[in-house]
């Protein structure tokens, strides 16, 4: 279950994408309207976090031998980073006392990114809940200290928006967890009902339907100049032992000869009980007198 969560997390670059061309957009219009240095010096920063986490996110899932915790840890850098960066930029706004219109822009990009994190990310909720933090911590923390009274209440609406962002990323993972449990029970008795549809209860052998499925699958994969042979082997007698003995008896001979056949066939043979005392035998010859 982790390792699909984790690979949610790239199921969308085009996602990460877009988050990084809002966040470009937004800090270098904010530095340009704003006219301080130090808020451009920002946005430098931020866009080299966000080039490098577009990269990866569209590079890392096609490298198969890359390891599930390691695709974790540098989604984790990059998105920690980049929001980060996003809650610096909205309190540098509030720090330097630049015009409304940038700290609109600023602050308001931090709130959405926080917001957008709590349910993108919420497969892995300790990537989702840092980001939020991270992206409003800067502001709280700014907006308390100032002398401004709208910057402080500011600062407690969002620090009473980070638990309920909190909440909404625990409610998503419970719900993503048992869909995906869901899925896998599923899955494995679909498998277990097609498997036992293939087997004869009686032997644990292959049933007719079995044989089907087994023969066609070695015919398709036979190579040139190989054949496929059929033995068909009938117990002699087998009614008397039903008869006289009893089923549960002759059950016990059916399994007990599926069992030795089993022994001394070659790999790569199929073995089926093909109904009653019958049994099949398919394997692969070189020719007819093999």
């Amino acid at each position: 279950m982790r390792q699909i969560l984790i690979e949610k997390l790239y199921a969308q670059p085009s996602g990460v994408l877009i988050g990084a061309l809002c966040g470009i957009i937004t800090a270098w219009g904010a530095a340009a309207q704003g006219g301080d240095g130090r808020l451009a010096i920002s946005a430098g920063v931020l866009t080299v976090i966000a080039i490098v986490r577009v990269i990866l996110a569209y590079l890392l899932p096609r490298l198969k031998d890359f390891d599930t915790r390691a695709l974790e840890l540098t989604y984790e850098l990059g998105a920690f980073s980049y929001a980060g960066m996003c809650g610096v930029i909205a309190a540098q706004s509030l720090m330097f006392d630049l015009q409304s219109s940038v700290q609109t822009l600023t602050v308001g990009n931090a709130i959405a990114y926080g917001v957008a994190m709590a349910s993108r990310n919420a497969g892995r909720p300790a990537i989702a809940i840092g980001q939020i933090f991270l992206a409003l911590a800067p502001v709280i923390v700014v907006g308390a200290i100032a002398d401004d009274l709208s910057y402080r209440i500011l600062a407690l609406s969002l620090a009473l928006l980070l638990p309920a962002m909190v909440q909404i990323t625990g409610s998503i993972f419970q719900v993503m967890r048992a869909s995906i449990a869901a899925a896998e029970t599923s899955r494995r008795l679909a498998e277990k009902m097609k498997i036992l549809a293939r087997t004869d209860v009686v032997t644990g052998l292959t049933n007719r339907a079995g044989l089907n499925h087994d023969m066609a699958e070695m015919l398709a994969a036979l190579p040139a100049g190989r054949k496929l042979a059929m033995f068909w082997l009938d117990l002699d007698r087998f009614k008397e032992i039903n008869d006289t003995l009893g089923h549960p008896v002759g059950d016990k001979v059916l399994a007990e000869v599926g069992s030795r056949l089993r022994t001394i066939l070659p790999e790569g043979a199929c073995l089926a009980r093909f109904g009653g005392d019958e049994f099949i035998v398919a394997i692969q010859v070189g020719d007819r007198a093999e």
